[in-house]
């Protein structure tokens, strides 16, 4: 049967145990014009009143749970999509709960409280040229009317990201949907990062200084509202003597943690949730926690700079910018798109898959932010103009498109920055001295010129100035090893 509603419409629709309600018939509807969006969790107060003391002690604030109610349209269901419904809304199910205007999280709820259906007595009415059988010419009944669900969450009272990157969420929203229908819901500013705009999350560890109690900084993004407890994978390059510590230190948090890796080789993981160490083999280690688990506050400042602006000039005609440029460490921000702030000295700029570079100082008078060296940051250069207003180089990236004819031995073992080839329909790109996935092209036409010969390619970049948490690490005694974080946000 066509309805009116499709799965995935924002406000209207909603997923329940992997159904979305629209394809069992029934949508949320508004309560005298407005949905409800619910602003705090539920909680309790723990207070001690005492004898002769004008007020109330107060002790902290435990989160019970989240409660979500929906008012609900039953659209001519026939008896068995009623009975469908039914056993979706089954008081011993428990589901993940996710949002059509909030894809990014889900809750694990079960139904509580499930209202009756007021429902219109209705008839579908069917005829011998509309109905396959040909019979029951009065119709079958259909159940259309007005009934409430309320979910309440079970075990945690959080809500948990459904993805880390913002790329990731678009692809599950093709792989669910298909392309073309309904793309926007998942492009919120929901505090998702691109990929190549983001924070790094892989990191080499200097050893040399970490074990002479110098510290690192491993700069990690939270983009949830609530305090999340990462993991960190870490690759060994051999065993681990006798004191060998990883020491984690959140200076904005105070959480501060030792890590006795002693005896341990390979890849690890470190599980600041459950305080536990596994192995390769998954088998666990306790105890070697000395300290409180560190945790990463909620999202903070996110600057967004889109690839370009375009200005209206008097309602006459347009006229476009590139937002950023990148010149030896000095990143160039367009005025009319962004004016610097003394804020940002100390956040990360993320541009172009460079993995967040420190910003050293900030630049008034010239809108310029000088980047730090803790990562490789390209050049992204300005437009060159002839005296003629032609255009000698166009503004942006350079990338020069490689033919290797789906044969690996043709990629070149001395690439150049910039560098693109395509391998059994993936793309890669060469930067920051290691070849890339990258999902910025799609044809390799897309670098010839009119006459079919291949030229380069130049591609403008948007950034994000991030906010994060001061999180830094020393060693004792750790032989040489790499790190990479995995974060799954919480919300509230």
């Amino acid at each position: 049967m066509s309805r009116p509603v499709k799965a995935g419409e924002r406000w209207s629709t909603f997923i329940f145990d992997g159904i979305d309600c629209a394809d069992l018939g029934v949508y949320s509807i508004t309560n005298g014009s407005t949905y409800t969006t619910y602003l705090t969790p539920t909680y309790k107060d723990k207070t001690t009143e005492v004898t002769a003391y004008d007020g109330r002690y107060y002790y902290g604030t435990q989160i019970t749970g989240q409660k979500f109610t929906f008012n609900m349209f039953a659209d001519n269901l026939t008896f068995s999509e009623l009975t469908r419904l039914k056993a979706w809304l089954n008081p011993r199910k428990v589901g993940k709960l996710i949002f059509s205007e909030q894809p990014y999280k889900y809750y694990y709820v079960k139904p509580t409280s499930v209202s009756t259906l007021a429902n219109i007595p209705l008839s579908e009415v069917q005829t011998p040229i509309n109905s396959v059988l040909g019979d029951m010419q009065d119709g079958d009944a259909v159940y259309t009317g007005k009934f409430s669900i309320t979910f309440e969450t079970v075990g945690s009272a959080y809500g948990y990201g459904i993805s880390y990157f913002r790329d990731d969420l678009v692809y599950d929203a093709l792989n669910r949907y298909g392309i073309g229908v309904y793309p926007d819901n998942y492009f919120y500013d929901s505090g998702l990062l691109y990929k190549d705009m983001c924070p790094a999350t892989k990191w080499n560890i200097n050893v040399e200084q970490t074990n002479e109690g110098k510290e690192q900084e491993i700069p990690l993004y939270n983009p949830g509202d609530a305090k999340s407890y990462p993991k960190f994978k870490v690759h060994l390059s051999s065993q681990v003597g006798d004191g060998g510590m990883i020491h984690f230190k959140n200076y904005d948090t105070g959480d501060a943690c030792s890590v006795e890796l002693h005896g341990l080789s390979g890849d690890i993981e470190i599980d600041f949730t459950g305080q536990v160490i596994k192995d390769k083999d998954g088998k666990p280690y306790y105890g070697r926690f000395k300290g409180y688990p560190i945790g990463l506050n909620g999202k903070k400042e996110v600057v967004m700079i889109p690839e370009s602006v375009v200005e209206n000039i008097e309602a006459i005609y347009l006229r476009e910018y590139d937002s950023v440029t990148v010149q030896n460490n000095i990143a160039h921000i367009t005025n009319i798109v962004k004016k610097v702030s003394s804020i940002w000295k100390g956040w990360y700029f993320c541009i172009n898959n460079n993995g967040g570079s420190k910003i050293e100082s900030v630049d008034f008078a010239n809108n310029n932010i000088t980047l730090g060296t803790n990562v490789i940051t390209h050049d992204i250069l300005p437009a060159e103009i002839n005296e003629d207003g032609t255009v000698k180089r166009p503004a942006g990236f350079e990338c020069r498109y490689i033919e290797i004819y789906n044969n690996e031995d043709l990629i070149p073992p001395q690439p150049k920055v910039g560098d693109v080839y395509r391998l059994n329909d993936l793309w890669y790109i060469y930067r920051q001295n290691e070849w890339q996935q990258t999902s910025l092209f799609s044809d390799p036409d897309e670098f010839k010129n009119i006459r079919g010969d291949y030229v380069p390619v130049y591609i403008t970049c948007g950034a994000n100035i991030v906010q994060v948490d001061e999180l830094k690490i020393r060693t004792s005694n750790m032989p040489a090893f790499s790190m990479e974080a995995e974060i799954l946000p919480r919300y509230l």
